[in-house]
């Protein structure tokens, strides 16, 4: 899938879903995880978005860096029932990052169809520069 600001697919791995991610700019990496990520568990609910959430997250390498900002929307999605649509103004210095995030609330009682991720694993993380593009290799728990 492209987006605009980069692309991924997903791979099959075990009982698991891994997610491969390119992107030209390391901020443009972690925008287009989001979109995988959201894209994995299901399509966006109906409603109009609700921007400006600000999420700010930290963790002691780029790899982690990666786990922490997938499990953060994760818990926006299970915890605040947001369905991540738009992710904006991602700033990244050392291995801190601050976006802007824009969702949909969505209705536990609508019956909408999504799939459960449990967790982010550390299993056969990658993050990586390489002529000139960032790739990415993450697997779901789901």
């Amino acid at each position: 899938m492209v987006t605009a600001n980069g692309s991924y697919e997903f791979f099959d791995h075990a009982a698991d879903v891994g997610i491969r991610i390119l992107a030209r700019s390391l901020e443009g990496l972690f925008a287009t995880a989001a979109r995988a990520l959201m894209d994995w568990i299901g399509s966006a609910p109906e409603g109009r978005p609700v921007s400006g959430l600000e999420v700010r997250v930290q963790a002691e390498d780029i790899e982690d860096l990666l786990v922490r900002w997938l499990q953060e929307l994760i818990y926006q999605f299970q915890c605040r029932h947001t369905y991540i649509t738009e992710v904006s103004n991602v700033r990244l210095v050392g291995h801190e990052l601050k976006a802007t995030l824009a969702g949909i609330i969505w209705d536990e009682n609508a019956r909408q169809e999504y799939r459960e991720v449990k967790a982010v694993t550390y299993h056969q993380l990658s993050v990586r520069q390489d002529q000139g593009f960032w790739e990415a290799r993450v697997i779901l728990d789901v």
